[in-house]
């Protein structure tokens, strides 16, 4: 599984790729939850890319830290749910986590 952990900014897309070969039948699920504790408030597309491969792209809309929850077959995956802290402007730090 990859994801890009870290800072992010309001004005960017973030994309996240999992892989879940060997896993077994199963359905992913990505919530995003926002620092309220809502889930509805970041627009996200959830894609399978094929050969076990999801791609996740959302685009945060509220400031602060957010938390990305990955569920396989309604399972967390290790190390879910990822911090995130979103804020204004046009930095955007990335950190490839495995």
């Amino acid at each position: 599984m990859v994801l890009y952990k870290g800072h992010i900014t309001l004005i960017n897309s973030t994309i996240c790729a999992f892989l879940f070969s060997g896993a077994g039948p199963g359905v992913p699920t990505v919530t995003i939850i926002d620092p309220n504790g809502d889930t509805n408030t970041a627009r996200m597309v959830l894609n399978d890319m094929g050969k076990s491969v999801y791609k996740c792209e959302y685009i945060p809309t509220v400031v602060g830290n957010h938390k990305v929850e990955i569920l396989f077959d309604g399972i967390p995956i290790p190390k879910s749910p990822y911090d995130v802290r979103v804020s204004h402007g046009r930095l955007c730090v990335k950190k490839k986590i495995e």
